[in-house]
């Protein structure tokens, strides 16, 4: 998902830009630019809130897309879009007397959950998300996984890997909770700016 941050947010700007346009470009700039990276880093930390992830991997997959420039006076912001694999949600081998009792893991912050029939299994050349390992689930006749139409392998063997959100799916989650703060720290660095270039 691209979510564009744009000048149609600056207060004043149409007025300004009457009154001193190269300056008030300028000025915009800059106050998208530090709202992109704002949005980006509070995304982060919204996301972080909502999913068990790892600041290092949202970061890496929640990035400023595009900075805005005098030609283009927006900035955008890109999640990744592929789904998570369920191994990075802090997923732990559960044992019962010694031997495999499915897997917990913890999607949600806060929260962990039992899945008795989901086992640990080996990936070539890394996998998914750089794991050498993942989570699949065998599922019986007649069972389906939503969303999942082709099994892990070919086998005929009901194979599935499982996932979680992607970042930009909850992303798309909380980004409305952060833009109207956002909005105001830009709105505040254009008039800053305007005044310091002007």
């Amino acid at each position: 998902m691209r979510t564009l941050i744009t000048y149609s947010g600056l207060r004043n700007y149409e007025s300004l830009l009457e009154r001193a346009p190269e300056v008030t470009r300028q000025a915009a700039v800059l106050a998208l630019n530090r709202g992109a990276k704002r949005a980006r880093t509070e995304g982060s930390r919204e996301i972080r809130k909502q999913v068990n992830l790892t600041r290092g991997y949202v970061d890496e997959r929640l990035v400023v897309k595009q900075f805005a420039s005098k030609s283009n006076l927006f900035a955008v912001i890109s999640g990744r879009v592929q789904a998570t694999s369920l191994r990075r949600f802090g997923a732990k081998q559960s044992l019962r007397k010694g031997k495999s009792a499915g897997v917990i893991v913890g999607v949600k912050r806060g929260r962990r959950v039992k899945m008795k029939r989901a086992f640990f299994i080996k990936l070539k050349g890394g996998g998914v998300d750089s794991f050498n390992t993942g989570i699949a689930v065998r599922l019986r006749d007649g069972e389906a996984i939503e969303g999942k139409k082709k099994p892990f392998d070919k086998s005929g063997s009901g194979l599935y890997l499982l996932y979680g959100p992607s970042v930009d799916q909850v992303w798309g989650s909380v980004k409305d909770d952060i833009f109207p703060s956002i909005t105001e720290e830009m709105n505040a660095e254009f008039n800053r700016q305007f005044a310091r270039l002007i």
